[in-house]
């Protein structure tokens, strides 16, 4: 249970890479402006690339954690609202919401995500995933649809 816990806090906020994201906080030469997507469900793409060797059902349970960590599971505002915003988009849909990424802040990233996981002693892939931004979005797409 723990190290699940370990792999949602270590991954959960992995989706604030778009420039979109940065820009709204302020890491950009442009105005800030408010980006208006979710930046846990592009994290989802990441629980699959970085844990594709765990079981399924341990793949899941990391990534309702990651998808529902800004949202309540109960009462008025549970999760359903977040899926029902994204339910009709496609990968296709996901990849233009998600796709402003610079290559190669990802593969900084991914190398950081792998080298901090093993340093912790946490069950990720032994060898860092060639992913495309197309293959993150696709990832993270799959796995939402699937939740």
């Amino acid at each position: 249970f723990w190290t699940w816990v370990a792999l949602a806090a270590l991954l959960h906020d992995t989706g604030k890479i778009p420039y979109g994201f940065q820009r709204m906080v302020g890491n950009t030469s442009d105005e800030a402006v408010s980006w208006g997507e979710r930046h846990e469900i592009l994290s989802l793409g990441f629980v699959e690339h970085l844990l594709s060797h765990l079981p399924d059902d341990d793949r899941l349970w990391i990534a309702a954690v990651v998808a529902g960590h800004h949202r309540p599971y109960t009462g008025v505002n549970a999760p359903r609202v977040l899926l029902a915003q994204l339910s009709d988009d496609t990968a296709d849909d996901f990849h233009e919401r998600f796709s402003r990424i610079d290559p190669e802040q990802l593969l900084r990233l991914l190398r950081w995500l792998r080298g901090t996981a093993r340093r912790l002693d946490l069950p990720v892939l032994p060898d860092l995933p060639e992913i495309s931004v197309r293959d993150l979005t696709d990832a993270a797409f799959d796995v939402f649809s699937r939740l």
